[in-house]
C-alpha cells in the first residue's frame, strides 16, 4: 500500500464529501469507492476517518498557501510597498477559497470545512499565509480591547466558511454567480473587523 493507495483514498472520499452528506459517509464506503478490499486501509494511512479528513483539508490550505502568496506578492508589487488596505487583504483570504467551488475536490474540501466547523472541531494554529495576513490585519484594523480581534476574526471565519459549505451542497448548476459571491463575503468580512467596539 503506497503512495497510490493513499490518493486514491483521498480523491474517493473527496468525491463522496461532494456530492454525498458529510455525515453519511463512512470509511466502509470510502474504502469501497477506492477500490480497496483492505477494510483497513483508511485506517492504516491516515488514523480513521478524522485523519482522513485532515489530509484532505491540508492538501486544500497548502495549495491556498500558494494562491494567498503568490496574490500578497503582486499587491505588494503594485503598490511598491507592503500592501495595508483592508479590502485587498480580505480579498486575499476570501477569493480563493470562493475558487475552491470550481472543482469537485474544492467543493469537497468545503464541505469538510463546513462539517468540521459546525460539530465544534476548531481550528489549529494558524499558519502560512493565514500568519502573515493576521500580521498585516492587525496594523491596519482600529484598536481594540484585549480579545475584540481575535473574536471577530472567529467570527468572518465562520461567516465565510459556512456560507462557502452551504454554497458547496448545492449542485454547481444552482450555484451563485462566483464573482457577486467573493465580493459580498469580503465585504462582509471587512465589516465584520472594521467595526470599533461600541460602534
Amino acid at each position: 500500500m503506497g503512495t497510490s493507495t493513499r490518493q486514491s483514498i483521498i480523491d474517493a472520499a473527496e468525491t463522496l464529501f461532494a456530492t454525498e452528506e458529510p455525515d453519511g459517509v463512512t470509511v466502509a464506503t470510502i474504502t469501497k469507492a477506492a477500490g480497496q478490499r483492505n477494510q483497513a486501509a483508511v485506517h492504516y494511512h491516515f488514523g480513521g476517518r478524522d485523519g482522513l479528513l485532515s489530509a484532505i483539508v491540508d492538501r486544500h490550505h497548502d495549495a491556498l498557501d500558494e494562491v494567498r502568496f503568490a496574490r500578497l506578492r503582486d499587491l505588494d508589487a503594485a503598490a511598491g510597498e507592503t500592501c495595508r488596505d483592508l479590502a485587498a487583504l480580505a480579498d486575499v483570504i476570501v477569493r480563493p477559497m470562493v475558487e475552491e467551488l470550481a472543482s469537485t475536490s474544492g467543493r469537497a474540501f468545503l464541505r469538510i470545512q463546513g462539517e468540521r466547523l459546525a460539530s465544534g472541531v476548531q481550528a489549529g494554529q494558524l499558519a502560512g499565509s493565514m500568519v502573515e495576513l493576521s500580521q498585516r490585519l492587525v496594523g491596519v484594523l482600529p484598536p481594540a480591547p484585549e480579545g475584540w480581534r481575535t473574536e471577530r476574526a472567529r467570527l468572518a471565519a465562520v461567516l465565510v466558511n459556512a456560507r462557502l459549505s452551504q454554497e458547496a451542497m448545492l449542485d454547481p448548476a444552482d450555484a451563485v454567480d462566483r464573482e457577486v459571491l467573493a465580493a459580498t463575503l469580503t465585504t462582509a468580512v471587512v465589516a465584520v473587523l472594521s467595526i470599533a467596539p461600541g460602534d
